[in-house]
Order: structure tokens, then sequence, then C-alpha cells
């Protein structure tokens, strides 16, 4: 065990000592800088992640809009099919009455014209 603890210990003093020398000396400040890179890394997620969470509320909001969108749409296709049968029949009532007054009118004068040919009249107030 001790032996190998040596040799333990032996490699990585020369890791150290290697990395040591492939980093040729290390700079000062360089935990510094290390920490300001991770902290604009940091930043710069943070705003893409709230960029996603914008991006993703507004495709929320337009599928909401869009889903409403249909049952709005059929409830005023609903409203002016209403409106158009009202409009209908207002002009179908128009329409029959002017039919029945035009019957009645001519029912009279063919009653007044079978009366007239058994030498009768109808009796009118002229005002």
């Amino acid at each position: 065990n001790a032996e190998y603890m040596g040799i333990f210990k032996r490699v990585c003093f020369d890791f150290f000592a290697y990395v040591m020398q492939k980093s040729s000396v290390f700079k000062p400040g360089w935990n510094i800088e290390k920490r300001v890179k991770e902290d604009n890394r940091i930043a710069a997620n943070e705003a893409y992640a709230k960029n996603v969470l914008v991006v993703s509320k507004n495709a929320e909001w337009h599928e909401s809009q869009e889903k409403f969108q249909h049952s709005r749409r059929a409830k005023q296709e609903q409203r002016l099919i209403q409106e158009e049968l009202a409009a209908a029949n207002v002009e179908l009532k128009i329409r029959r009455s002017a039919r029945l007054k035009a019957l009645l009118e001519e029912e009279a004068r063919q009653y007044e014209h079978e009366l007239a040919q058994l030498g009768l009249a109808i009796a009118k107030d002229r005002l």
C-alpha cells in the first residue's frame, strides 16, 4: 500500500508538472476571466430561455385565439342565418298579404260581375 501511495503521489506530481508546463504559468486573474466567461454564458442562456418563454406564450395565445375563432365564426354565421331567416319571413308575409289582397279584390270583382249579370249591385259608401 505504501508503495502504491508513493507511485500515486509521483504520478499526481508529474501530471501537475505537465499541466503547469503546458499552461506555461497561470496568468494573473485567469480565475476572474473564467468566472466572467461563465457568467456571460449563463446570462446568454438565461436571455435565450426568456426569449423562448416569450415565444411560447405568444404561440399559446395565438393557439387559443385560433381555437376560439372557430366557435366565434360559428356563432356569427348562426346569427347571420337567423337574420336572413327573419328578413325572409318578413318578405314572405308581405308577399302573402299582397297575394291575399289581390285574391280578395279579384273575388270581389267577380262577385260584383255575377251580381251585375243578375241585374243587382252592391251599394258602396263613397266619401
